[in-house]
């Protein structure tokens, strides 16, 4: 009896000792997601616009594009239930892409965004223990000025400041090293006013608290 009693007994300290690690690892992945959290992020960038611009004697349109890199951080909240996760998230960008052409009647035009703002949620399946998909939707407003410059000249001739305002959407990956780290990627597309137009591929580093 002895004999088959400890063999027996071993085995079952063994699948205890296995099974713990992987019962901590579901109970600590439970909600890796869930709670206040801070990022940086920066990437690329591409505006277009095709409009009128300015007022009265000095409107003209501006037809022109730009590209280059873009960042900014954000603060949100997230909520983990089960495979599923929602949250919201506040967002800022110190700065934007300065747009510039050519316009009709000689000249150039120049659009340039001081900073930009943006609060949106997002909701997300989990498809790993540690690994998050999601989309997002949400609203941005843009604070740019737009000048008007004469040929050979670095002088404005004419300049205003104004808001815009729109959807902005998209979707990325996050994955969570821990409960307090998480990297991410995201494309997203912002809609302003007008035909104004951003699409930004971005990565961001987040600590969950």
């Amino acid at each position: 009896m002895k004999r088959t009693t400890y063999p027996l007994s071993i085995a079952t300290m063994a699948a205890c000792l296995v099974g713990m690690p992987q019962a901590a690892m579901a109970e600590d992945t439970d909600d890796i997601f869930t709670g206040p959290s801070v990022g940086v992020q920066g990437g690329y960038e591409r505006q277009s616009i095709d409009e009128p611009v300015l007022s009265g004697a000095d409107a003209v349109t501006l037809d022109a594009r730009s590209k280059g890199i873009t960042y900014g951080a954000y603060a949100g909240y997230d909520l983990q239930i089960s495979n599923f996760v929602v949250g919201v998230e506040a967002g800022f960008n110190p700065n934007g892409r300065t747009i510039t052409g050519d316009v009709a009647g000689g000249g150039t035009a120049e659009f340039n965004p001081k900073w930009s703002a943006n609060v949106s949620a997002r909701a997300g399946v989990v498809v790993a223990d540690r690994a998050l998909l999601y989309g997002r939707v949400g609203y941005n407003r843009t604070r740019y000025s737009v000048s008007r410059f004469a040929t050979g000249d670095t002088t404005a001739t004419a300049t205003q400041n104004e808001n815009a305002d729109g959807l902005m959407f998209g979707g990325g990956a996050e994955f969570a090293f821990n409960e307090n780290a998480a990297f991410r990627v995201e494309y997203r597309r912002t809609n302003l006013d007008g035909s104004l137009r951003s699409d930004q591929i971005l990565a961001g580093a987040t600590l969950r608290f």
